[in-house]
């Protein structure tokens, strides 16, 4: 029983590591699309600073980051939409 305990343990340690690494390469990719952290709108989420660093256009990202101001609705809606960016679409 202890050493299920023991692989399990060490499961979620590695797990954690890698969480920690994506999520600090993830605030680097954020600095770097936003050096200035006074342009980050107060209005978006962590959630949707994710989704938007995943478009590479500044102008399409714009575009959400000002559609974020008004009442679009949560970031699960832009999903279908940054899909459709990534794979060429409209």
């Amino acid at each position: 029983m202890s050493d299920l305990l023991t692989a399990t343990s060490g499961f979620e340690q590695t797990y954690e590591r890698i969480r920690a690494i994506l999520n600090l390469q993830q605030m680097r990719a954020l600095y770097l699309a936003y050096p200035i952290c006074d342009a980050l709108r107060h209005e978006l989420t962590w959630t949707h600073y994710r989704l938007l660093l995943r478009v590479d256009k500044p102008e399409v990202r714009a575009f959400y980051e000002a559609r974020r101001s008004t009442p679009a609705g949560p970031p699960a809606k832009w999903s279908g939409s940054f899909t459709r960016l990534r794979q060429g679409g409209g």
